[in-house]
């Protein structure tokens, strides 16, 4: 149950799997208190690698910026894996200045709200630690 101190994010998920590639690209985003996004991408399996850091400017270079990378993402062929998603998380997990270390753990909360919501489509990639 959300409380005061929790920050508004939305997340989604996108994944490729062909040759020897199993990945994923999941894409966190918030704009409040500060505009940010957070992309983490890695094999499948792993809690991934920060592959998109961006905070300090307004909403909607946060908005073109995610967009861009999502379109990239499905241009080299992957593909849906957690629609949509509006889940919380604790304000100490969402200063920008935190993004960077906290990035596993607001995957966690994506992928709870993800299951809670049932926005999972096919195969989606498993977040380790899933449990709070």
């Amino acid at each position: 149950m959300p409380t005061p101190d929790d920050v508004q994010w939305f997340g989604w998920e996108l994944h490729y799997e062909g040759g020897n590639s199993d990945k994923f690209y999941r894409f966190m985003v918030t704009f409040a208190p500060t505009p940010a996004a957070v992309g983490l991408h890695g094999g499948r399996g792993d809690a991934g690698a920060i592959g998109l850091i961006e905070t300090g400017v307004d909403a909607q270079a946060v908005i073109s910026k995610v967009y861009d990378r999502t379109r990239n993402k499905e241009n080299k062929g992957y593909t849906l894996t957690r629609g949509f998603t509006a889940f919380t998380a604790p304000a100490s997990l969402s200063d920008p200045a935190s993004l960077r270390t906290n990035a596993s753990a607001l995957a966690v909360h994506f992928g709870r709200a993800a299951v809670e919501q049932g926005t999972e489509e096919g195969d989606p990639a498993s977040i380790p630690n899933r449990r709070l």
